[in-house]
């Protein structure tokens, strides 16, 4: 139960940083190709979401800790961006 909760709280931390980040780091004139190829990026686990039934098969708790493990790996990543308070955007 913990586990799935720090998965659903790295989930969301790692969606709604998207667009957050994304729309402060990447520069006007590619900003909307930028955000479609992260938000493609980002949908892929829901695109392969499928293929864990096979984990089950080998170990019932696989499934759980490999999205726990992927969920708080991407809410890790989100703090490697860089801050851009008091940056100059380049348009």
């Amino acid at each position: 139960m913990v586990f799935w909760l720090l998965g659903k709280l790295g989930i969301s931390v790692c969606f709604i940083s998207l667009f957050v980040y994304g729309a402060e780091i990447f520069p006007t004139i590619v900003r909307n190709t930028c955000m479609g190829t992260a938000s493609f990026f980002g949908n892929i686990g829901g695109m392969l979401s499928f293929q864990t039934q096979y984990l089950a098969q080998i170990n019932p708790v696989l499934p759980v800790a490999f999205y726990s493990f992927i969920s708080f790996a991407g809410g890790l990543i989100t703090f490697a961006f860089p801050e851009t308070h008091q940056h100059r955007h380049i348009n």
